[in-house]
């Protein structure tokens, strides 16, 4: 009886070991939830505020971004502006060429050889000279031939690498034979000091203007 007495006592303390220690194993999980529930709303509240910081500093550098460079359209047209217009500038040789055109109708040679020397791109000094068919300076040993009035017009000095021609072409010749006769035997360096840069021929009718010329007098 004592035996069966004390079995049962054993058999009581070893269900209440057992359902004490099943209660402190529960305890720590609820504890870790109760923590992790209590951190989340915390953390998320931390986050907001951050994005919401990067925010505010991501538009504060774009307001200085614009500030520190302002769009200023007016420049590139400028500068398209001052490119047309050098690009459409003529040279002296062209320039010549166009007041030839636009005198040639009725005039003389020598009447436009005279008006040629007036144009204010001419920066020297110089005078008109009748010539006829044959050697001419500026063609080597060309001869040129064809032509019923010729007018040399050129400056006094003869280091200014320039010198112009009008002709009036006989009828019957060729004019653009003749004006290929001029291009094809120019010598730019007919002056051994100096050198032309441009030549340029052109008519109206039977009138034929010759030029060779530096781009500029500096």
């Amino acid at each position: 009886m004592k035996r069966l007495i004390t079995l049962l006592m054993v058999l009581v303390m070893v269900f209440s070991l057992a359902a004490c220690g099943s209660e402190e194993a529960e305890d720590p999980a609820n504890n870790e939830a109760n923590v992790s529930d209590t951190q989340d709303p915390g953390a998320d509240e931390g986050n907001d505020a951050n994005e919401d910081a990067e925010e505010d500093a991501d538009k504060d550098q774009k307001e200085e971004d614009k500030v520190q460079k302002p769009e200023n359209k007016d420049e590139g047209t400028k500068d398209e502006g001052q490119q047309d217009q050098g690009s459409t500038s003529a040279s002296i040789a062209q320039t010549l060429s166009a007041e030839f055109k636009s005198i040639a109708g009725g005039s003389s040679a020598q009447a436009i050889a005279d008006k040629m020397l007036q144009n204010p791109v001419i920066q020297f000094q110089g005078g008109t000279v009748p010539v006829t068919p044959g050697l001419l300076t500026g063609f080597g040993n060309a001869e040129i031939t064809g032509f019923s009035e010729g007018v040399m017009f050129a400056p006094g000095i003869g280091t200014i690498p320039f010198i112009g021609y009008i002709f009036v072409v006989d009828e019957g010749t060729d004019v653009s034979a003749f004006m290929g006769t001029l291009k094809s035997n120019a010598d730019p360096r007919w002056n051994i000091c100096t050198q032309a840069d441009e030549t340029v021929v052109s008519n109206v009718g039977n009138k034929v203007f010759f030029v060779m010329s530096p781009k500029s007098f500096e």
